[in-house]
């Protein structure tokens, strides 16, 4: 009885320090000493000995990230970058991934981008074919047949359109045909212009695709800097939290405090743990949307790097110079030419036609017959084709091409009205982001001077671990602020570089 005593109060000290070296390792990081779940509630050994909070926060390893079973893991597996010959053997496998990459690599690589390409290749192609009427239509066709006739005769017989047998006799016949539309009233020459303006519009297009990518991908790697950086700060503050409430609890079991208090530190405890485990969620959420705009396989958000501010000074154009207006524009012009081209078909063809036979007849032998194949004749002559009822066919296209045109105005309004909004935002927030930084680098001071305080008077047996622990929670709100407040400063301001190279369509 005595030996399993002695086990067991081994493996129990052997547990207690296990448990104080994950201690240890996570407060040396912190910058607290001697914070032990075990240790006495009234221990005033020193609680933090580290005052630059700014410098421990901002240097969080996330090779080394702090787990929610409070273990280091060590982050040796990288990921693979999708191979592409733009990227050499070394960029192959990576641990970190900067937005300007990320931006760079999509742009080359982004299924979206390269379909717009191809668009621009299906409006040349159209400009070609539309080229085409230009040309004649030359042609060949060949006919072999039989025909027998009951009653012997030679007379052509027709009833309506049809000609019926004239006579029993194996024939052959070649032809060489041509068919040329001399004049239509320029519908041709309408449907070429249109397909020529179509081929700007479509590279616009593709412009304000790359546009619209980078903006997406801007927008999901902010969000997802944001989780990140709320991921860091919860994972800390839940360490606080339940260290907090083991205090609390201490100090219920004897009296000191009311188990009201202590339920309300357990509900503040349980939310810090839901609002992590969602914020992971959706951080998980933004990383996959950041994967399959950019075409990448990054598994941790970590990986991210934060914004590099690298130009504070922009020139916004109007929103006539941007490549957005532009493409409406060239779209309008494809509308205006297709409109008159439509309005041109009220208008007759005037062709051109020849034919040139060849012709054989034998009455009983089919080898006869293609061996007495001769020059049998020519026909040259104009036809008059004006379309006098069609059913509403062509009042119907002209209407659609001039509602078309009305929805192009009001799509290019609407860009407008958006471009001039995001400009208006853009300049607010860079006018008063020296403000906005300095009234949070204030609270944060006053967050750590009040946190110092109570630091020194635990120190001075004064105040307790809780309220210093109370004024940490405080200071790290205030340091996620900050935080916070940055990565906005760095969206906005790589928004701003994009937006202020939006008239140079050829760059993109």
């Amino acid at each position: 009885m005595r030996l399993l005593m002695c086990i067991f109060l081994f493996a129990v000290f052997v547990f207690s320090k296990e448990e104080i070296k994950k201690d240890k390792l996570f407060n040396s990081y912190l910058g607290i000493d001697n914070l032990y779940v075990n240790q006495e509630i009234l221990n005033n050994k020193n609680i933090l000995n580290k005052t630059d909070i700014n410098t421990t926060i901002y240097d969080f390893n996330y090779k080394n990230s702090f787990i929610l079973n409070n273990k280091f893991i060590n982050n040796t597996k990288f990921d693979k970058f999708i191979d592409d010959n733009k990227y050499n053997s070394s960029n192959k496998f990576k641990s970190s991934y900067s937005f300007n990459e990320l931006l760079n690599y999509t742009l080359i690589n982004s299924p979206t981008l390269n379909l717009a390409k191809q668009d621009i290749m299906s409006a040349i192609n159209e400009y070609d074919y539309s080229k085409a009427s230009y040309y004649p239509e030359i042609g060949i066709s060949a006919n072999s047949e039989y025909s027998k006739r009951f009653n012997d005769g030679y007379s052509s017989l027709y009833v309506g359109k049809d000609n019926l047998v004239s006579n029993t006799s194996y024939s052959n016949s070649v032809s060489f045909v041509i068919n040329y539309d001399l004049y239509t009233f320029k519908k041709d020459s309408f449907k070429v212009k249109a397909a020529k303006e179509n081929i700007d519009a479509s590279k616009y297009k593709r412009c304000m695709s790359n546009y619209e990518v980078s903006l997406k991908l801007l927008d999901n790697y902010y969000e997802a800097l944001r989780y990140k950086n709320q991921i860091r700060y919860y994972e800390i503050l839940k360490f606080i939290y339940q260290k907090l409430y083991t205090y609390q609890k201490r100090l219920s079991s004897v009296g000191e405090i009311d188990k009201l208090v202590l339920g309300e530190s357990a509900i503040v405890l349980a939310d810090t743990d839901y609002e992590l485990s969602s914020i992971r969620l959706n951080a998980n959420n933004s990383l996959n949307t950041i994967n399959q705009i950019v075409g990448s396989k990054i598994d941790d958000i970590s990986k991210l790097e934060d914004f590099n501010v690298f130009n504070k000074e922009f020139r916004f154009i109007k929103f006539e110079d941007t490549f957005i207006a532009k493409e409406f524009d060239y779209e309008l012009k494809t509308n205006e030419y297709e409109l008159k081209s439509e309005q041109r078909s009220y208008y007759p063809t005037i062709s051109l036609y020849a034919k040139y036979d060849l012709y054989g007849n034998d009455r009983d032998d089919y080898f006869d017959s293609t061996k007495d194949l001769k020059r049998h004749g020519y026909r040259v002559g104009l036809s008059f084709y004006l379309s006098l009822f069609d059913g509403g066919k062509k009042k119907a296209r002209i209407k659609d091409k001039e509602i078309n045109k009305e929805k192009i105005l009001l799509r290019k309004e609407e860009a407008r009205l958006k471009y001039e909004k995001d400009i208006a935002d853009l300049e607010l927030f860079l006018s008063k982001e020296d403000s906005f930084n300095k009234i949070l680098k204030e609270l944060k001071e006053i967050s750590k001077n009040s946190y110092n305080m109570q630091e020194a008077l635990n120190k001075a047996k004064e105040s307790s671990k809780i309220e210093v622990l109370n004024s940490y929670v405080v200071l790290l709100k205030k340091e996620m602020s900050y935080k916070e407040h940055l990565l906005k400063a760095g969206y906005f301001i790589n928004k701003a570089n994009i937006m202020s190279g939006i008239n140079e369509c050829e760059s993109w």
